[in-house]
């Protein structure tokens, strides 16, 4: 390949070649490469991508049959710098955990290098095999040997990575390869099989401030109670994370699930800091009592007595295996909640529907509704007979207001008696069109009419209406009823009044100030000099 090439990126979809500027194919949405990433590893093929870049395979240019992942961070035009910061931060920390790790069952690490156009590329060790999840969604449940086989190769894992600070935090069927075992014609069980941890993305390393406690790292269905409260961390939720992934092996279910609707990972946490695990043994009866036994300790929601160390929880499994009928661990009668974060506490909260209210009319206070001469205040005609007459029909307006303002009060007056504000529109049956509201909570919806007449409030169960009874009442209305007709009545005629009153003021006062001004434009000037 050309040395001009080599400044280009490709497209190993449709292997077009593109400025080293661009950052994805405009024709295949997939990300660019060199075709020789960081001048050793030459582009074979895309085999991944994933939120924070792509995988390829690749093999060294100076040694053919040496297969590797290569891994891509992709940096998106635009994005925000903290969120670029992050995915940054998030790639270096793997790569550096994969650096001090070496053990069968640690996907190995072969480079770590900034490439020609800023971004970072990590070459790993290229698996053949299959997901955890995937072989689960295959095959169902397995077997317990077969999944205790599993789960202890992973503690190997997990505990060469404590014993150098390393927590990965992250233990979940999706980080754990299950590798081809070589067959030689006859089938051969996973637990023959090896498996490789990996995505140590969110691992927290030892004296590492930018991993320190105080984020809720993870993925809610695997999370530690702690780990999800955001509090201080251990090793023990790299046991709790196994355990949870052992027990979805073997009951084909994970100990929480997500409930439906919204907020469902923050109800998931609340529930994983706050309930038991589901029992193991209900879902599948044929697990040994002391395998149980041992899980139920793994996942106790107190870690204080859970397994203190990996290598502790993996002993515990070989005694069970070997000992199926001994119960090794009996979880306390009461295991304390946990304290939920701010957030989760909101989530979990029942919503309170807002209680109803009823609004009555404002008082009438707007200057629109004062004789002109209070509105103006700046217009003196003492001198003329303009004065008198426009004073005159000021008491007029004045009266005329406070005739108004009483017939207020006397609504008012008769709402706080106990008349129902429903009363005021012409329905004949006087109830609330609105529903329940503040005003309802002492009685029940179906007594609120005598109630407010006067009657006594009867339960619910006395106001059962006998076969019959419609009708006879219909024909005769008591004189409860007739007395809150009555009422209903003359409040509908005095706030009909009322408003008839405060229109007619309106009306008077702008044809009044509009004669003023006429008036007054007709007189001799000398009439309004001083």
């Amino acid at each position: 390949m050309s040395k001009g090439k080599d400044q280009e990126k490709i497209c190993v979809s449709c292997e077009s070649s593109y400025p080293a500027a661009y950052s994805s194919c405009p024709r295949c949405q997939l990300p660019l490469v060199f075709p020789v990433i960081g001048k050793v590893w030459r582009v074979d093929k895309l085999i991944g991508r994933g939120g924070m870049g792509a995988v390829f395979l690749a093999h060294h240019t100076e040694d053919p049959h040496k297969v590797s992942a290569v891994k891509v961070l992709q940096l998106v035009v635009g994005e925000q710098r903290a969120d670029r910061q992050e995915k940054v931060g998030r790639f270096q920390r793997e790569a550096e955990a994969l650096g001090r790790l070496k053990h069968p069952a640690i996907v190995e690490l072969y480079d770590f290098a900034r490439e020609r156009d800023g971004t970072l590329y990590m070459a790993m060790e290229y698996l053949q095999g299959m997901p955890l999840s995937r072989v689960l969604s295959e095959r169902g449940p397995l077997e317990p040997k077969e999944a205790v086989a599993i789960i202890l190769q992973v503690l190997a894992a997990v505990s060469c990575a404590h014993r150098v600070g390393i927590i990965h935090r992250d233990i979940k069927p999706d980080n754990i390869v299950v590798l081809h075992a070589p067959s030689d014609g006859g089938d051969s069980s996973l637990h023959d099989d090896r498996i490789k941890v990996v995505d140590f993305g969110v691992a927290r390393l030892k004296d590492d401030p930018a991993t320190e406690a105080g984020q809720a790292l993870g993925t809610p269905v695997y999370m530690a109670p702690e780990q999800a409260q955001g509090g201080e961390i251990d090793e023990r939720v790299d046991v709790y994370g196994a355990a949870a992934v052992l027990f979805e092996m073997l009951a084909g279910r994970p100990p929480f699930l997500p409930p439906d609707g919204p907020n469902a990972n923050l109800l998931l946490l609340a529930k994983i800091m706050t309930h038991d695990p589901a029992s193991l043994r209900e879902l599948r009866p044929e697990v040994s009592v002391a395998l149980e036994s041992v899980i139920e300790r793994a996942l106790c929601r107190d870690r204080t007595l859970r397994y203190p160390t990996v290598d502790d929880f993996a002993e515990a499994l070989r005694i069970a295996i070997t000992h199926p009928q001994d119960r090794l661990w009996t979880r306390p009668a009461v295991v304390p909640p946990l304290s939920l974060p701010t957030l989760v506490a909101q989530a979990v909260a029942p919503s309170r529907p807002t209680a109803l209210t009823r609004t009555y009319p404002p008082p009438v206070r707007s200057s629109a509704s004062l004789p002109p001469v209070m509105r103006s205040g700046g217009v003196n005609m003492s001198r003329s007979g303009i004065g008198t007459t426009s004073s005159g029909r000021t008491n007029s307006n004045m009266q005329a207001l406070s005739q108004s303002t009483s017939a207020l009060n006397s609504i008012h007056s008769l709402r706080n008696d106990g008349v129902p504000i429903s009363s005021l529109s012409s329905s004949p049956s006087g109830s609330y069109p609105g529903g329940s509201s503040s005003m309802m909570n002492a009685a029940p919806s179906s007594s609120l009419s005598a109630g407010r007449s006067g009657a006594v409030v009867l339960p619910r169960s006395s106001l059962t209406p006998t076969p019959g009874s419609e009708s006879s009442r219909s024909a005769s209305p008591s004189p409860s009823e007739r007395r809150s007709l009555t009422y209903r009545i003359l409040i509908a005629l005095l706030y009909l009044a009322a408003v008839s009153i405060l229109t007619f003021s309106l009306l008077f006062d702008r044809s009044s100030c509009r004669s003023s001004r006429e008036r007054s434009q007709t007189l001799p000037s000398s009439i309004g000099g001083p």
